[in-house]
């Protein structure tokens, strides 16, 4: 329990409200061939979540903390790319404090949306 909300129903209403969101965008773009929806879910210090979706014709970047899906109304099918998290969790026994080269040039060109 967190704040006297359940976890599993609070995850359940946002479910609810995304794919109610999501239906709304592509019942007013039908007249479009495809496109991606790119999802930006974030929490303000308000403690208000805010949900937002951005249209665009090219594939976006991945960023953490985001959803993408893309429709094709030619061909009738909406399917997801990715659903990234708000972080990556590491295991603290992992934990050494000096960056992998591999895991550091990753991530240069991953944008972050600051919240």
């Amino acid at each position: 329990m967190n704040n006297g909300v359940l976890i599993g129903p609070l995850r359940d209403e946002l479910s609810l409200n995304l794919q109610t969101l999501l239906g709304r965008v592509i019942d007013n773009n039908k007249h479009k061939e495809s496109y991606y929806i790119l999802v930006v879910i974030s929490m303000p210090e308000d403690k208000v979540v805010k949900t937002s979706l951005v249209l665009t014709s090219k594939r976006p970047k991945k960023m953490l903390n985001t959803l993408c899906y893309f429709v094709n109304n030619k061909r009738g099918e909406a399917k997801r790319i990715w659903a990234l998290p708000l972080d990556i969790a590491i295991p603290d026994m992992l934990l050494t404090g000096e960056a992998i080269k591999e895991v550091y040039d990753s991530g240069q060109n991953m944008p972050i949306f600051n919240r």
